[in-house]
Order: structure tokens, then sequence, then C-alpha cells
């Protein structure tokens, strides 16, 4: 067997093995199940994933996780993140910019894709912020079936 033909080989088996890491705010198993088979049917089957969660709901735990492994996209609850200072009184009114915030913060440090998604606010313009923001992605939750 010749030298390229051992490489292309290596590559194929590289290929096959791909290892996807996503970092994912949620940590609910149904979540990781979800996203799992996203990336397999969006990248391919055979590809492994990794799902890398904080180990917590806050903030800090978010980017100190996010900055000590490595991860190809990330998918952001932005409405389950508990943004610091964190206030219960002041949440629903500070919510949309923490979210924004965040995503903004998020893609400057890390440089790859974000996918935001939220339930808050109702705004239909709060998408696109989101992506004006340098979101990647940015869906409303819940999702429709349409």
């Amino acid at each position: 067997m010749t030298k390229s033909r051992r490489a292309h080989y290596r590559l194929l088996r590289k290929q096959r093995s791909q290892l996807i890491r996503v970092l994912l705010s949620e940590r609910d198993e149904l979540w990781h199940a979800y996203v799992a088979a996203l990336v397999h049917s969006v990248v391919r089957p055979t590809a492994h994933v990794a799902i890398v969660v904080p180990p917590g709901i806050c903030e800090e735990d978010l980017l100190e996780t996010a900055a000590k492994q490595r991860f190809d996209v990330a998918i952001l609850v932005l409405n389950n993140i508990f943004y610091a200072p964190y206030y219960a009184a002041r949440r629903p009114t500070t919510l949309a910019s923490d979210g924004i915030f965040i995503v903004r913060r998020m893609v400057r440090l890390f440089k790859v894709p974000i996918i935001a998604l939220y339930g808050m606010p109702d705004s239909t313009s709060h998408a696109a912020t989101l992506l004006e923001t340098g979101a990647t992605a940015a869906m409303k939750l819940p999702f429709t079936t349409e």
C-alpha cells in the first residue's frame, strides 16, 4: 500500500469518528439527547458528540467552563441562566439585556458559533437583536412544529 493510500484511509477513519463538542447551558438529559440527535442529523450519523455542561446554571459557571473546555458550538438557553448580579425582583426586566450581553461576550471571547434560545421577551425583534449581537442562530422557545 502506498503512502498516499494509507494517508487517505487514515483521513477516512478520522472523518468517520469525528468528535463534535457542544457547550450546552442546560443540565436536563432530554436536552442532551436532543442535541446529540440534532448533531447526528446535521453533521453525520457516525459523529461522536460530547456535551459539555457547566456545573451550575449561573453565568460565572458557564463562562468558566467555556474557558476551560474546548468546544465547537455553544447552545445557550438564555432564560435559564442566572446572570450576575442576580436579583429575582429585577430578573424580568433585565433578562433580555443579560442574554444579549452573554452572547456578545461569548462570541468575542471564544469565536465559535453560538445558538441562542430564549422564551422571553415575547418581542418579534429579539431574535434579530441576538443575531446582530453575533449569535449564529436565535430561536424562540417553545419551538413550533410548523
